[in-house]
C-alpha cells in the first residue's frame, strides 16, 4: 500500500474512503465501473464539472 496526493480538477477533503477497495485494491482493476475510490467534500463552485469525464467519455479520449 501506499500514500499520495490526489491530483484532480477542484480542492476539496476526502471524506470517506471505499472499504471494499481498501480491503481488495485490485477491484478497481478487476471492475473499474462497479466500483468507487472515495467520496470528496468541496466548496468549489465547480465551474470546472466538465474536466470530469464519465465512462463513455473516458473510453473516447482513451482509444
Amino acid at each position: 500500500k501506499t500514500a499520495s496526493d490526489l491530483i484532480g480538477p477542484l480542492n476539496g477533503e476526502v471524506i470517506e474512503i471505499n472499504p471494499n477497495i481498501q480491503k481488495s485494491p485490485e477491484l478497481i482493476n478487476d471492475k473499474p465501473y462497479e466500483n468507487w475510490i472515495c467520496k470528496i467534500s468541496s466548496q468549489d463552485d465547480m465551474e470546472n464539472k466538465e474536466l470530469f469525464l464519465d465512462a463513455s467519455r473516458y473510453d473516447e479520449l482513451t482509444r
